[in-house]
């Protein structure tokens, strides 16, 4: 597994410090970090976000482990496309490839599976594509509200970009807000899809 990101099943449930759904923050918890990473020649940042989502971990887990689902809860503004024919079997080594457009750009990116741990987690990482890092680890675990049953989604990315110093302004002026942004719909898009 690339960078040990995933940290395995969290056994058991409890409350969570932000609460069920209307007491997190509007998008949940995010956090972004930043690395320099001495001696790997990429500035790296960290997107972190959490969302309470009521229902059971298979359903849930079933939901994010379906490759067909990605586009419903992607913005339509990047084009989203899922070019790898779909249904697929998600297992640990599955490469996935797509299309994307940022701004009028089409791109092609590519990930892969680098670790499958049904139902509480998987990671992915990007192969090729826009960055020069990308690693999305997916965390589920089953937590009781005083709404009820539910999964705590936590989403940890790790990314770099190209280009050395025109990467950092270009993270700065807009790489930044357009993931928050992908992750504040995928966010709402989530919430209509399992409530």
């Amino acid at each position: 597994m690339v960078g040990g990101a995933f940290r395995g099943p969290a056994h058991g449930t409890g409350s969570h410090p932000g609460g069920p759904p209307g007491r997190l923050a509007p998008w949940g918890v995010a956090a972004y970090g930043e690395q320099g990473g001495a001696g790997s020649g990429v500035r790296e940042y960290r997107l972190e976000r959490e969302q309470w989502i009521p229902g059971d971990l298979d359903r849930v887990f079933g939901f994010f482990s379906d490759a067909g689902n990605l586009a419903d809860i992607t913005p339509p503004w990047m084009g989203f496309r899922v070019l790898t024919p779909t249904p697929v079997e998600m297992r640990e080594g599955l490469r996935l490839d797509y299309r994307i457009r940022l701004a009028i750009l089409p791109l092609r990116w590519r990930t892969q599976v680098t670790e499958w741990k049904p139902p509480y987690g998987f990671v992915d990482v990007q192969e090729r594509g826009p960055f020069k890092l990308w690693e999305h680890t997916h965390r589920f675990r089953p937590m009781k509200s005083e709404v009820g049953e539910g999964v705590l989604v936590t989403d940890v990315v790790r990314y770099g970009l190209p280009l050395g110093p025109i990467g950092r302004l270009a993270h700065g002026l807009a790489v930044r807000a357009m993931l928050a942004s992908v992750f504040d719909y995928r966010r709402a898009s989530i919430r209509n899809w399992l409530g």
